[in-house]
């Protein structure tokens, strides 16, 4: 087939958390034939060189973008009363993203509701669905509850215009398909999970001092809320059952939105890092338990891939269960985490079990070379029975 992608960021293994799939999934669709062509926007001034070096040997013509520049303040903000997310489609990118949509390409791959949004209305467009951002803004802390609920109102209205007008859907999990299918009836849909390729990780030796934690993006309220809910709630309950524990919380922002609660439950907090492993390498086990979060987790699937043992409650375990084995630790109560951590940190053969089964259950259920060909393939059944929408 002859597919477009569409990414709202660089497909460099290291360029994002959200993109760590993109690189693996465009090179297992050249090796499987298909003629790709990605359209990305770039992620610093090397974005080009990183690429080049991971898709060495590839077929797959790229075009990159710049970020587009922010408009003035009331233009900004009377756009987003209208209607939110539009700066990618209003952008070069945008434009260049509907000229090249309307060639000849048997399916268009657009990878978030913001490049999904530059190609409404026009066929063959496959939205690849990793989140529902409406739903998530409910873990949302710090605004006044009209406020948060005007912009939850503005964000679902976004999402929901969008996966109308788009009609086809992949969703990494089955409860994602089930809220999209909610929000949009009609629609058609196909559940394939993210993946992630495990050659780009190397397992790491556990720390000498015992070492519990949480990594993820703080700007996204359901990490902001696990991490607050970890050091406020987990922290101090696993300080007084197993002293000599060292605590850890990582990810982008981290410092600006978790500074003072770090301070006062003496926890660690990493704002700033060059690669993923440099805080996997430091955790003996990562604890994620969000409110509320839809889509798969990436950071718990590196865990896993970096071999570090994982618990977590539903929310983050979403997408898991696309494995007949789920190597996460599930719990969903503070007790039920403190139980599963204190028993990890008490056995080292059940951590051994966990990092061997944590590894085998990303090759089985979410490798490259598993995922992507479904991918491929569910997508041009979407295609093909467009007409039935």
């Amino acid at each position: 087939m002859r597919i477009l992608v569409l990414l709202p960021d660089s497909p460099a293994p290291w360029s994002n958390t959200a993109a760590r799939y993109y690189g693996p999934m465009l090179k297992t669709l050249d090796a499987l034939g298909h003629h790709v062509t990605a359209l990305a926007i770039r992620r610093g001034t090397k974005t080009e060189e990183e690429a080049g070096r991971y898709f060495e040997g590839t077929g797959i013509a790229f075009t990159f973008f710049d970020q587009p520049p922010p408009e003035l303040f009331l233009l900004r903000k009377a756009r987003s009363l209208w209607r939110s997310g539009w700066e990618l489609s209003a952008s070069q990118f945008g434009r260049a993203a509907r000229q090249e949509a309307a060639g000849d390409y048997d399916v268009v791959l657009a990878e978030q509701i913001s490049t999904a949004r530059a190609v409404e209305g026009i066929p063959r467009v496959v939205c690849s669905l990793d989140c529902l951002r409406h739903v998530d803004m409910g873990a949302m802390r710090g605004q006044g509850m009209w406020l948060r609920k005007f912009r939850q109102w503005q964000v679902r209205r976004e999402e929901r215009s969008t996966i109308a007008k788009i009609g086809r859907v992949r969703a990494l999990s089955e409860r994602l398909e089930r809220l999209t299918r909610g929000l949009a009836p009609g629609i058609r849909t196909c559940v394939v999970p993210l993946c992630l390729d495990l050659t780009l990780y190397e397992p790491v030796s556990p720390p000498d001092v015992p070492t519990v934690g949480l990594v993820g993006s703080m700007f996204w309220e359901p990490s902001r809320a696990a991490a607050r809910h970890f050091m406020i709630h987990i922290v101090p309950r696993l300080r007084r059952q197993a002293p000599g524990t060292r605590f850890l919380v990582a990810g982008w922002k981290a410092e600006s939105y978790l500074s003072t609660l770090a301070r006062q439950a003496e926890v660690e907090l990493i704002g700033d890092f060059a690669h993923p492993r440099e805080i996997f390498q430091r955790l003996s086990i990562l604890v994620y338990a969000p409110p509320v979060a839809t889509g798969m987790k990436v950071k718990v699937l590196e865990a896993m891939a970096y071999g570090v043992p994982v618990v977590v409650n539903a929310e983050g375990f979403e997408g898991l269960e696309a494995d007949p084995e789920p190597a996460a630790k599930l719990a969903n109560t503070d007790d039920e985490i403190l139980e599963a951590v204190l028993e990890l940190l008490g056995d080292p053969a059940k951590r051994r079990h966990a990092v061997e089964a944590g590894r085998s259950c990303l090759a089985r259920s979410f490798s490259p070379e598993v995922t992507i060909p479904a991918l491929a393939a569910q997508s041009a059944t979407m295609v093909a029975n467009r007409t039935t929408l």
